[in-house]
């Protein structure tokens, strides 16, 4: 085993060696190590530490050299000349704290190529149409989160010799041979990304242990999950009644109707899904700094949530969506709901009817519930519905987050009303 890993190891190197020398000699663009960019002619505007895209199509290579920086695309691409071209679109070597956001990338050979990395965020960009879209080799501590990873010619997500990796709320689809691998990869997370329709293996795992897969959605992959080498010690689950992932391939049933399978879904003899998800999961952030989640068969869209009536005490909360699906199929969705948000006295209106568990639609709050978090379930004949449940919240007027910014407001002020009497006074005291 330690040969294999040193092998691999030295074939990192000098794989990565040799994409960089080919990186360097191209017309690249450069952040240098001062901060400058090179050429200066270059499309990219600097403001302090963030340097931002100028044109709407920029056709070289950006190499990275420079720690603390961040690079916003806002919205603009960054584009090779052809997926069987060397070269990577950005190219970080040995840096750390550098931000990747909003770059629409394709057409380079690798779109985002990591080396000796850390502490980096690759944020809301779209690596599409490359021949991979994002490779981190030898990095740790960083962050792939709300970017597209779409019809690459080789994979998506491709993490080798890493490890404290997260990898959240991605969408990876319909990429050649593999939707996210991990090789000799350690301590990551992947969660609440949908990985799809890819051709080879939506995950797949190899020489990596103590990883953690749950609140995924596995959607028509040819093959949804792959080990090889004996993959032990990864855990593809949270625990009841949070769940793990879900499977369009699983086939088993809900008796007691909580969302959750009731029987599991085996990657292989040692890695096993204990609790799939009888729906996709969804979750979606409040203005409260609480996310709302959900299991479902339907499409959910139009998510709302305020505070009505908060003159009274204590006040109201109304969490609104609608659910979508194939006309006149079963639908359910299983919503999980902090008490922090809403925390008593719930009522669930059905397209605008009150609904209870003895009517149909029907609605059971669910004997997992507990002092965090509240869960309902929900059956219904599929068409779009409006759905929205109220009750009494813990929330303030006021959000927590804004009570700093407004006692420094109020201190600010309190300050410059003292310094302007004293003002005041002494000129006072002078004309006297």
């Amino acid at each position: 085993m330690l040969i294999m890993i040193l092998t691999i190891f030295l074939l990192g190197l000098l794989g990565v060696a040799s994409k960089a020398q080919k990186v360097e000699a191209s017309e690249a663009i450069y952040i240098m190590d001062d901060g400058s960019v090179v050429p200066s002619s270059a499309p990219i505007k600097r403001e302090g530490n963030v340097y931002a895209f100028t044109e709407d199509i920029i056709n070289n290579s950006i190499v990275v050299k420079r720690n603390n920086v961040e690079i916003d695309g806002a919205e603009h691409k960054l584009q090779g000349t052809g997926i069987y071209s060397e070269g990577s679109g950005l190219y970080l070597s040995n840096v750390t704290q550098v931000t990747i956001k909003r770059v629409k990338i394709s057409e380079f050979y690798w779109g985002v190529q990591m080396f000796l990395c850390s502490d980096c965020e690759l944020l809301e960009n779209e690596m599409s149409n490359n021949g991979y879209g994002v490779y981190p080799n030898w990095c740790n501590n960083s962050l792939i989160a709300r970017n597209k990873v779409m019809n690459n010619e080789g994979g998506g997500v491709y993490l080798t010799n890493s490890f404290n990796f997260s990898v959240e709320d991605n969408t990876v689809a319909s990429n050649r041979f593999y939707g996210i691998r991990l090789t000799n990869s350690y301590n990551c997370t992947l969660i609440e990304n949908v990985i799809t329709n890819n051709s080879g293996d939506g995950f797949h795992l190899a020489l990596s242990s103590s990883n953690v897969v749950y609140h995924n959605n596995f959607v028509d992959n040819t093959r949804q999950a792959r080990t090889e080498d004996e993959v032990t010690g990864n855990v593809w689950n949270d625990d009841y009644p949070s769940g793990g992932n879900y499977w369009s391939d699983y086939t088993g049933s809900d008796i007691d109707y909580d969302g959750i399978a009731d029987s599991w879904y085996e990657i292989d003899a040692g890695n096993i899904d204990n609790y799939p998800l009888m729906g996709m999961f969804s979750s979606f952030d409040t203005s409260y700094k609480y996310a709302v989640d959900f299991v479902s068969n339907s499409s959910i869209s139009n998510f709302s949530f305020n505070l009505s009536n908060t003159e009274a005490y204590p006040p109201e909360a109304i969490l609104a969506f609608n659910v979508t699906g194939e006309t006149d199929t079963e639908g359910f969705l299983r919503v999980c709901i902090p008490k922090i948000l809403i925390n008593g006295s719930y009522a669930v209106k059905f397209d605008g009817e009150v609904i209870t568990n003895t009517t149909y639609p029907q609605v059971k709050e669910l004997t997992c519930s507990d002092e965090t978090c509240t869960y309902f379930y929900i059956n219904y004949t599929h068409s779009e519905h409006a759905v929205e449940l109220s009750g009494t919240t813990k929330i303030p007027e006021f959000p927590s987050f804004l009570i700093l910014p407004l006692f420094i407001i109020a201190t600010l002020l309190t300050i410059i009303i003292y310094k302007r009497k004293r003002t005041n006074l002494t000129s006072a005291s002078k004309d006297d």
